[in-house]
C-alpha cells in the first residue's frame, strides 16, 4: 500500500511539471483596419477562410447611425465591400455554420428584428438566404451552432433551427420552424453569450454565460450548460471575479475549451449602468485585455493570455475563430467595435496560437525532484533486507474485441486499433485476420506526429482489401475518417 501511495504522489509531482509549462499562447500578427468603424455587428469565418463583418452601428456628430454595408477580409487580409443587408441593422446575433454565417435580430434604431438569415460569399456581390423569422426578436442575445442545428438565446429563451431549413421544394410554407428548446436559468438578461462545446464524456454543451439582469441592470457571473442530448441543464462555475460577458467575444477553441476575450469590468459596469456614472476611460471602466479560457472538462477558468501590447481593450468586435490542424493554422480575429463608449474603432486585430512545449526553470526543478525520488525507491528495494521472494500470479485477460467479433450482428462493422514500433503493416493485417475485424487503425510509434504526446495522428487503415494511409491530421479529423469508411463498408455491405 505505501507503495501505491508513493507512485500516485510521484505521478502527482510529474504532472505538475507539465502543468508549470505553457503549452499555447497567443501570437499577434501586424494590425490591420476596417474599411469604416462600427460595433455590433454580425461577424465571422466562412468556410473559405475569409472573414465577413455586416452591419454595425457606429456615432456621427453624437447622432447613433446604423450601417447595411457587408465587407469581406480575403485569406490575404485584404477586405472590400460585398453588398450591403437587406436593412440597416446592429447588434443582432451571429455565428459560423457549413452553410454561411448565420444572422438573425438586430435593430435599426426604430423596431428590433425577428428575421434570420444566412450570409455567404460568391464571386461578386453578397449572398443572402432568407430563414424562417425567430418566434421573438432579438437583440443583444447569442447564437451557436453544433453542425445541424442553429441555437439562438433570448432574454429567457432557446430556439432552435435545423441547417436545412430550406426544404428542396420552393414553397416558403414547408420549410422547418423555430422550436423551443429551454428555458434560460435565473433572471432574464441581456446580452448573454453562447458556443456549443464538448463537455464531460463527450456531451455536447450549449454553453451560457453572463450578460446582465434586463431589471436591475446587475452584471451577472453565473454559467450554465445545456447538454444537447437530453436537455438538461447543468451549473457550470461562475466567471472569474471583476469579469463580464458584456461586450466580450467568446468562441470556441479546440474540442474542450472556449475563449472569452474582453468586455466590460464587473465594477465598472456597475458603475456606469446601475450608478449613473459618466466614466468613458476605458481603463477605469475595468474593460478586459486579458484573454480567459473555460474547459468545459474540468469546468474552470483560467488566464490564457492578453491582447497584443499597444492594442485597445474593447466591446462589440466581430469576431471568430478559424480552426486548424494545428494551434499555429489557428486564426482569431476581432474587427471593429468600442475602444470607449460611443466610440467606434475601425481596428482589425489578428493572431495565431503558438505551441511552446517548453519547459521553465521550475518544471526542470519538478523534475528533478521526481528522479530523486525515483531514485530512493529504486534504492530501497535493492538494499532491504529479503525475508522471502515474492510473486504475484498473474492471469490472462479475455480479448474483448476477439469476443466481440464473435456475437456481432451481420450489419454491424467491427474497427480494432494497433500500435506498433515495426513491421506495421504486418502485424496489423494480422490482428485483423486472428480477431475477425473488417478494419484496423495501425499507427507506428516511430512516425512523427504520431501516437501519444500530440494533438495529431498518422494512422493507416487496413481492410482485407485495400491499405490506405492517411496524411497527419489532428485526432479528432481522423476519427471522422475512420467512421466515413465504416459507414462506406456498412453500406456496401
Amino acid at each position: 500500500m505505501r507503495a501505491v501511495r508513493f507512485f500516485a504522489f510521484s505521478f502527482f509531482i510529474l504532472h505538475s511539471a507539465f502543468a508549470l509549462a505553457t503549452p499555447v499562447e497567443v501570437n499577434w500578427g501586424a494590425s490591420e483596419t476596417l474599411p469604416a468603424k462600427v460595433a455590433r455587428p454580425f461577424g465571422g469565418f466562412l468556410e473559405d477562410g475569409s472573414f465577413l463583418v455586416a452591419g454595425g452601428s457606429d456615432f456621427v456628430d453624437g447622432t447613433k447611425v446604423y450601417r447595411a454595408d457587408v465587407q469581406l477580409r480575403a485569406a490575404d487580409g485584404s477586405w472590400t465591400k460585398r453588398g450591403e443587408l437587406p436593412q440597416p441593422l446592429a447588434e443582432g446575433v451571429s455565428c459560423e455554420t457549413s452553410e454561411g454565417l448565420f444572422c438573425a435580430g438586430g435593430t435599426d434604431g426604430k423596431t428590433v428584428s425577428a428575421k434570420a438569415f444566412l450570409l455567404n460569399s460568391p464571386a461578386e456581390g453578397c449572398g443572402v438566404t432568407e430563414l424562417p423569422n425567430l418566434p421573438e426578436p432579438v437583440q443583444m442575445g447569442a447564437a451557436a451552432c453544433d453542425g445541424k442545428f442553429v441555437y439562438v438565446v433570448t432574454s429567457s429563451k432557446i430556439y432552435r433551427l435545423e441547417l436545412s431549413a430550406r426544404s428542396s421544394q420552393s414553397d416558403t410554407q414547408t420549410r422547418k420552424q423555430w422550436t423551443p428548446v429551454a428555458e434560460l436559468p435565473g433572471v432574464a438578461r441581456s446580452q448573454p453569450v453562447a458556443v456549443v462545446q464538448n463537455g464531460d464524456q463527450k456531451e455536447k454543451l450549449l454553453v451560457v454565460y453572463g450578460g446582465f439582469d434586463v431589471v436591475t441592470k446587475a452584471p451577472l457571473r453565473d454559467g450554465y450548460g445545456l447538454v444537447l442530448s437530453t436537455g438538461s441543464w447543468k451549473k457550470l462555475a461562475d466567471l472569474p471575479e471583476d469579469t463580464t460577458t458584456i461586450g466580450a467575444a467568446f468562441l470556441a477553441s479546440g474540442h474542450q475549451h472556449v475563449l472569452l476575450i474582453g468586455g466590460f469590468g464587473y465594477e465598472g459596469w456597475i458603475a456606469r449602468a446601475q450608478n449613473g456614472s459618466t466614466e468613458t476611460d476605458p481603463v477605469k471602466l475595468g474593460w478586459q485585455r486579458k484573454i480567459l479560457a473555460y474547459n468545459c472538462v474540468t469546468d474552470a477558468w483560467c488566464d490564457y493570455g492578453a491582447l497584443a501590447e499597444g492594442d485597445e481593450p474593447r466591446c462589440g468586435a466581430a469576431a471568430g475563430l478559424k480552426k486548424g490542424k494545428t494551434p499555429e493554422q489557428y486564426e482569431l480575429i476581432l474587427a471593429g467595435g468600442e475602444r470607449a463608449p460611443a466610440c467606434r474603432t475601425d481596428a482589425v486585430s489578428t493572431a495565431c496560437f503558438v505551441k511552446t512545449g517548453k519547459f521553465g526553470a521550475s518544471a526542470w526543478t519538478v523534475v528533478a525532484i521526481y528522479a530523486c525520488l525515483m531514485v530512493g525507491l529504486a534504492c530501497y528495494f535493492i538494499f532491504k533486507k529479503k525475508d522471502e521472494d515474492v510473486s504475484i500470479p498473474l492471469t490472462r485477460t479475455k480479448d474483448i474485441l476477439k469476443d466481440v467479433a464473435g456475437i456481432r450482428r451481420a450489419d454491424q462493422i467491427l474497427c480494432g486499433f494497433s500500435m506498433e514500433t515495426e513491421n506495421l503493416i504486418e502485424n496489423s493485417r494480422g490482428k485483423l485476420e486472428r480477431k475477425g475485424l473488417d478494419m484496423i487503425a495501425a499507427n507506428s510509434l516511430r512516425t512523427e506526429g504520431a501516437g501519444f504526446g500530440t494533438d495529431t495522428n498518422v494512422i493507416t487503415v487496413i481492410t482485407k482489401d485495400l491499405v490506405r494511409e492517411l496524411p497527419i491530421q489532428s485526432k479528432f479529423d481522423a476519427a471522422g475518417e475512420l467512421l466515413t469508411m465504416a459507414l462506406a463498408m456498412a453500406n456496401r455491405e
